[in-house]
């Protein structure tokens, strides 16, 4: 490979210039794994139809990669927009999710080694390494017939402490891209064992709900339900969780919302409290209060009708919260019979 930059670390291009700004943008991700989120949203914003994520350790050194089989970037792309912070292709595009450029930096959170960066676009192959110090090597790594990326982050990782890397990683994973617009398999190797499989992504729904309903247009689509706890809110763009809450946004219901026009605050935090934000609560508060009563009450009937002791009581006790008319609850009798109330 010819690099387009090589020397030694003093002699290195930086990726960023100031490296306190550097370092108080990497401090923001409280979570050293969120790394994982911001590769997979790149790869989404890169036009992928799957995104293949890999944890290997070679008895030193864990190797967490992320590939697509998107877009590719130029050496342009890469110098100008990769490694400079708060510059972003996707200022202008309301179908990507990032806004500000900067979440690429989160692979410097978990103190890689260093962190290989090969892509491919317009019948070149590039290869970029980026230290921790801030600096980075680009190189040509010859013609490409394919395009697309795959993102390496290679961490010093005691044998000891393998299973907890591992077992955080999927936890990040499945908490950030578990709804995901594409699939998303993730590919676990160590010494000893078979690679193991498995798929995060699945189908946007809430997890414990005893009703659940849909609604939405083409940009915008939710689900709203009745559980037997707290009422929890979350929000999604490609399926990429921005943010959740348990605060009531939409009264006493549980409210999954994904929309291609939220995105998140610059510190990651949170999710913008604009008018793409206050236009979603209102739709999903007129889906709570218009579809769902209507369904727990036929969720009800239901139960009542098949004897479900157990289930009836469940709905009758979450549904006392979103107004379901008094008269379209049946009672069951201890021998499983249903009457309506009068």
């Amino acid at each position: 490979m010819d690099p387009y930059r090589s020397g030694p670390v003093e002699e290195r291009s930086s990726a960023a210039g100031d490296q306190g700004i550097v370092g108080d943008v990497i401090g923001q991700f409280a979570d050293r794994y969120a790394f994982l989120r911001e590769l997979v949203q790149n790869a989404i914003d890169a036009g992928t139809e799957t995104v293949e994520v890999r944890l290997e350790h070679d008895g030193e050194i864990m190797h967490a990669s992320v590939r697509d089989r998107g877009d590719g970037m130029t050496r342009e792309i890469v110098e100008d927009q990769l490694l400079v912070l708060f510059r972003s292709t996707k200022e202008s595009d309301r179908s990507k999710i990032g806004k500000f450029g900067i979440g690429f930096v989160s692979v410097l959170a978990p103190e890689p080694e260093v962190v290989i960066v090969q892509t491919a676009r317009e019948g070149r192959r590039l290869t970029a390494h980026l230290y921790r110090d801030l600096t980075y090597e680009l190189f040509d790594a010859g013609p490409a017939t394919q395009t697309g990326t795959t993102v390496m982050v290679d961490v010093r990782i005691a044998p000891d402490a393998v299973d907890e890397v591992v077992r955080a990683s999927r936890y990040a994973l499945d908490r950030w891209c578990r709804h995901a617009a594409v699939p998303i398999e993730l590919t676990v190797a160590l010494p000893g064992a078979a690679p193991e499989k498995m798929r995060i992504d699945r189908s946007l729904a809430i997890d414990d709900a005893l009703v659940e309903v849909r609604g939405g247009d083409a940009e915008r689509t939710m689900v709203a339900a009745i559980t037997g706890g707290s009422p929890q809110v979350g929000f999604f763009n490609h399926g990429l969780m921005l943010f959740e809450t348990s605060e009531p946004l939409c009264g006493p219901v549980s409210v999954k919302i994904q929309d291609s026009r939220l995105g998140h605050t610059l510190s990651r935090d949170d999710v913008r409290r604009d008018e793409a934000f206050d236009e979603a609560i209102e739709a999903a508060k007129l889906l709570a209060t218009r579809q769902l009563p209507e369904a727990a009450a036929a969720a009800i009937h239901a139960a009542a009708e098949a004897g479900d002791l157990e289930r009836h009581r469940a709905l009758v006790s979450a549904c006392t919260a979103i107004a379901v008319p008094a008269w379209r609850v049946p009672l069951v009798e201890p021998i499983g019979e249903a009457r309506s109330i009068d």
